[in-house]
């Protein structure tokens, strides 16, 4: 009877464990502060163009996207196929993804980092600029875009009901030629 008595006790105690267990990651994984883990290793970023602004109509259609290094400026959709990738859909608002931050913390180090891009298309061109800081965490690596600049200007998303970040690109926010 006693060894009975105690058996219960060891699988109720081991059941109170795991159910505790799976609440605790539940509450990790809502939780805003949960680390966003990089696998793989690569942070897209994307924006919207005003469908409405009538300066913008054709620049989608000729958008390229080249990034600016000290090797010089390479379009994103020529890089190898591990990094470059361009992404372009018609919808509620014209949407442009692309990617935009490659997790090389083995190679740099975890750090703050500003990736320089220039949005050229239609006889437009714009400085884009994205800075993000890598750090380590238990999963790998979190890539955090703190801030993004639009012609060394700070450009300001607004926030939906999935409190989700959306750039707009309005050519009021640069001079059109």
């Amino acid at each position: 009877m006693k060894k009975i008595y105690l058996l219960l006790v060891a699988v109720a105690t081991v059941m109170t464990f795991m159910a505790c267990h799976k609440e605790k990651e539940e509450k990790d994984s809502s939780n805003p502060n949960y680390p966003n883990c990089s696998i793989p290793p690569y942070r897209d970023f994307g924006f919207h163009i005003d469908k409405e602004d009538s300066a913008l109509v054709n620049f989608k259609n000729e958008l390229s996207i080249y990034k600016i290094s000290d090797q010089g400026k390479e379009r994103v959709d020529m890089l190898p196929n591990a990094e470059g990738h361009l992404y372009k859909e018609r919808g509620v608002g014209d949407y442009v993804c692309f990617l935009a931050v490659i997790d090389d913390s083995e190679k740099n180090g975890f750090r703050k980092r500003e990736n320089i891009y220039s949005l050229e298309g239609a006889g437009i061109a714009v400085k884009l600029t994205i800075r993000v800081e890598l750090t380590k965490v238990e999963c790998g690596t979190n890539i955090h875009i703190y801030e993004v600049l639009l012609n060394d200007k700070k450009w300001e998303p607004t926030i939906d009901e999935n409190k989700t970040l959306i750039y707009t690109l309005k050519s009021s926010m640069f001079t059109v030629k």
